[in-house]
């Protein structure tokens, strides 16, 4: 047995997948639905969808297998990442020295087969799997290969979406705290206003207009950085303290008050520390005293340090930029809701997203259930509640919503109470909308591939099980019988061994496309595991119209098939078994129909046999023994 290798880039290949804080996660059903998707697609009996760890292989969705991790010495994945840009397919491990001494393929589970298609990052990490596996060896089709590598590009496109949550989240988050901060300096400076014109020692000033003198107090200077000597009475030039860039602008308004424009003057500039620095200070000031032609004699100021405040809103313009630059990249938008006065505000991006215009319809608490699909407005509507009332930590759903043009958007909508009052009422809420429409539409299409048999183009066992519980239900509301036939094609093995598997998969396709013509257009032919195929017929008259029904196939199978190289006659054993029980569930109809088909067999084949009737038939003079069954041309 060969060990995994490490990767050259491994120390960023395990940051990034510790940066998505996805290994040891609660299951999802996104990843869920893919692994689901793999098995039914390539039709193994196990599917994952797992991460490669350090140490380890974490599966974060499995179908057919129980266990959660694997040491990575034993791991298929961990050799599976080695060529990021590659699907490894292993058709027996015990053929492959890498994994023949594996203790995963020489006890058990016996794994035999294996196909792993790399989940690979924007930046080139190849971080996981989307794989299939087998207990006995097999093969895989191109289109199945093909389907595994899109399912696995669909897993690295739900790790881009997760790494984009959690970054606007964090930036959100992060507005928010800077948000809080600066109302927290503000409230705070406002306090130390309501001291000063109090009285209190903080920051005073007086200003003596006819000669210049400027007095400060002990807070002012130490405000400042001076000494009382070196701030006494008249020493420091108040002008040249000012930063040249805010001294005009400042001028101009202290100016308007002292001619009697403005009952007083509030400015917030910078100022210069004795170290050099530049301090930001809200500078208010009045004239307390003027002569008789209302000329000011003398001003009364207070100066408040408000340099937190002003770095703190800076910090938050700068994280605002960030956000937007972070959801400038893709469908995302971000919305805050002030629940007191039902206000909300939306990025630009959120108006883009729905085709507006920013701000070009009023921005109320009904704008966004206005906009939702009704069929999804009630979930979403008790969902949010659920989570306002306290009862979840966050709201996350799913919803369509509709465009100014008219088409409906999938959205997911993650929404958190960032706001609550003494009581516990929420106050504010904030969410994030990001636009899934097209993931929703590849999860459509791939659901469409999990219904179709790749090889005939039929339906497939899943898709069959689905369409025959609602025709049980159907004819038990009619009171009406449906019909079940199982089929398979007769000396199925003799064909495959003599003429390989693409004389096997032309006899398959052929035998799929002469059944499904064989039925009306409102039945259903499906194909249910290897050389069986199954045929729903509803609203049958009876056992006469189900015998016609299945000498109808065997006549539509007379034809000689053309495969490469040559032809062949191929016939089938069909068993039929009619609904009728009131208490009979489908897997029991299933069996009288496999039963029935068993004693076609023995019948001699190329015929059909009635579960329990006597319209029993075996076309016997057309039956073709398997060795003498190949036309040369």
């Amino acid at each position: 047995m060969l060990l995994p290798q490490s990767q050259a880039n491994e120390g960023p290949r395990i940051k990034a997948l510790d940066d998505l804080r996805v290994l040891d996660t609660e299951a999802e059903a996104a990843y869920d639905d893919i692994a689901a998707l793999a098995a039914q697609i390539c039709g193994t009996p196990v599917a994952l969808v797992s991460f490669v760890d350090r140490e380890r292989q974490w599966n974060k969705a499995t179908v057919g297998l129980t266990i959660s991790d694997t040491a990575r010495a034993h791991s298929f994945c961990a050799h599976a990442i080695e060529v990021s840009d590659a699907l490894l397919v292993i058709e027996d491990a015990t053929l492959d020295d890498r994994f023949a001494g594996n203790p995963l393929v020489t006890a058990d589970p016996h794994l035999r087969f294996y196909a792993g298609a790399p989940i690979v990052t924007a930046a080139g990490a190849a971080l996981g799997t989307v794989c299939v596996i087998d207990t006995r060896p097999r093969q895989i089709s191109d289109a199945q290969r093909d389907a595994l590598a899109m399912l696995a590009r669909q897993a690295a496109s739900l790790l881009a979406l997760r790494a984009r949550t959690h970054e606007a989240e964090a930036l959100a988050l992060e507005r928010d705290r800077l948000a809080t901060e600066a109302d927290l300096h503000q409230k705070r400076s406002d306090q130390l206003l309501d001291l000063v014109l109090r009285g209190g020692d903080l920051g005073l000033w007086d200003l003596d207009v006819a000669s210049g003198r400027w007095t400060i107090n002990t807070r002012e200077r130490t405000m400042l950085g001076y000494s009382a000597d070196e701030a006494q009475p008249g020493s420091l030039d108040w002008k040249g303290l000012i930063h040249p860039d805010d001294w005009r602008a400042y001028a101009a308004e202290f100016n308007s008050h002292l001619l009697g424009r403005t009952p007083f003057c509030e400015f917030v500039h910078r100022m210069r520390h004795r170290d050099g620095q530049w301090i930001w200070v809200m500078s208010r000031s009045v004239a307390v005293e003027r002569n008789a032609d209302g000329r000011p004699l003398r001003v009364v100021g207070t100066h408040i340090d408000v340099t937190a405040q002003r770095q703190a809103e800076e910090e938050r313009r700068k994280t605002g930029e960030r956000l937007e630059l972070a959801l400038s990249g893709g469908d995302i938008g971000l919305w805050d809701l002030d629940l007191r006065t039902g206000r909300a505000t939306y990025n630009a991006q959120w108006w883009v997203m729905f085709g507006y215009v920013v701000g070009e319809i009023e921005a109320v608490d009904g704008l966004w259930q206005s906009m939702v699909h009704p069929e999804d407005y009630d979930a979403a509507r008790t969902g949010l509640a659920r989570h306002v009332n306290g009862e979840t930590p966050m709201y996350e759903g799913e919803v369509r919503v509709r465009h100014k043009d008219g088409r409906w958007l999938w959205i997911q909508n993650r929404a958190k109470v960032v706001e609550r009052g003494l009581d516990g009422a929420a106050l504010r809420i904030v969410g994030v909308n990001l636009n899934i429409s097209e993931l929703k539409q590849k999860q459509l299409l791939l659901d469409a591939l999990a219904r179709e048999d790749a090889l005939t183009g039929l339906p497939n066992r899943r898709s069959f099980e689905e369409r025959v519980c609602d025709a049980m239900a159907r004819s038990r509301r009619s009171r009406t019988p449906m019909c079940l036939m199982y089929l398979d094609v007769d000396n199925f093995k003799h064909i495959n061994d003599s003429h390989g598997h693409a004389g096997g998969d032309a006899v398959l396709k052929e035998f799929a496309r002469r059944i499904k013509r064989g039925v009306r257009t409102t039945d259903m032919a499906a194909r249910y595991a290897g050389d069986e195929f199954v045929l729903l017929l509803e609203d049958v008259a009876g056992e006469e119209a189900a015998a016609i029904a299945a000498r109808r196939i065997l006549m539509a199978l007379k034809p000689v098939f053309g495969i490469p190289g040559g032809a062949l006659r191929v016939t089938t054993s069909i068993g039929v078994a009619l609904s009728g029980i009131d208490d009979e569930d489908i897997p029991a109809l299933l069996a009288r129909a496999d039963a029935a088909l068993y004693e076609a067999k023995k019948g001699g084949r190329n015929g059909f046999r009635m579960a329990g009737a006597e319209f029993n038939s075996l076309v016997g003079s057309d039956a073709v023994p398997a060795a003498a069954s190949t036309l040369k041309h």
